[in-house]
């Protein structure tokens, strides 16, 4: 359960208006199984459904329904079998523990969040928050998204190795070399092609003398 719930996070649990991702299809909400809606509405008796997906990978088919409770997002994962495995709300910073906000700022000191979300698992009735996701803008202005477990510790992903290696503003990897060469490489490379030249001449030497015998 867990994997999948991370799994459609990192693909991007969708927001409204932008709702079928790749692999995903979008499903009118008249369309959607009476079992689906009726979970949601169990989970949610408050929340309005406002739009909705489906995804159907080796054999099993999960529900995706987008609903607003309280002027918040709230993103609904429901199995073929009518269960809620899993939902993705919006929260507000001061909702962080203070380990997540503390590491957040170790890790983001200069970047300003634009969102934040957290992401629960369902099981047997039980809600079990998984991680916090924060949207973030760098002072680069690229946007990120970055994933940190109630612990404080930041999840392993495509946003962290990003942050890793950093690229310049021509799109190159910072670690990457450029086309400059360092201090002395061009007398290095000089001092090279001499001896060739030398070593050249001498052979050519050493072959007339062979000749003139």
């Amino acid at each position: 359960m867990r994997d999948v719930i991370r799994t459609l996070v990192v693909a991007g649990m969708i927001g409204v208006g932008a709702m079928a991702q790749a692999g995903e299809e979008s499903i009118p909400l008249n369309k959607l199984p009476k079992g689906v809606l009726a979970a949601v509405k169990a989970k949610f008796p408050k929340g309005k459904p406002v739009e909705a997906a489906k995804e159907v990978e080796d054999g099993e088919t999960k529900y995706e329904v987008v609903i607003m409770l309280e002027g918040k997002q709230i993103d609904v994962l429901v199995d073929d079998e009518n269960e809620v495995e899993g939902y993705e709300t919006e929260i507000e910073a001061d909702d962080l523990t203070v380990r997540v906000a503390k590491a957040l700022r170790k890790a983001y000191p200069k970047a300003k969040a634009t969102k934040y979300e957290a992401v629960y698992e369902v099981e047997n009735g039980t809600d079990e928050l998984e991680y916090y996701e924060i949207h973030l803008v760098t002072d680069e202005k690229k946007e990120i998204e970055v994933k940190i477990q109630p612990s404080g510790t930041l999840v392993k992903g495509e946003e962290e190795e990003d942050k890793e290696e950093p690229r310049d503003a021509k799109g190159k990897e910072k670690g990457e070399k450029s086309g400059k060469k360092k201090k002395g490489d061009g007398k290095a490379e000089a001092k090279g092609e001499k001896k060739e030249r030398k070593g050249d001449k001498k052979d050519n030497d050493d072959d007339e003398k062979e000749e003139k015998k």
